[in-house]
């Protein structure tokens, strides 16, 4: 990568950090904030191979839950 492609990264990035954090954030503070969203996105950048499995547990004990309550509300 060339520094002027590293510039235009960089410039493009904190375009958008500023036209999305605009007053909901002090731009002087990003640099707080930014680390963050990197941090989460590297974890949904590992976590994207197992998303399938993931949803369908998901789906799984959400009606083991609702199973359950049923259940005891039934017998209640």
């Amino acid at each position: 990568m060339t520094h002027t492609t590293h510039n235009k990264l960089v410039i493009f990035i904190w375009s958008i950090a500023d036209d999305c954090l605009r007053d909901v954030y002090v731009r002087g503070k990003y640099h707080d904030i930014i680390p963050h969203f990197d941090v989460l996105r590297r974890i949904g950048s590992l976590l994207e191979t197992a998303k399938d499995a993931v949803l369908e547990e998901v789906r799984y004990q959400r009606e083991v839950s609702t199973k359950i309550a049923q259940q005891f509300i039934l017998n209640f």
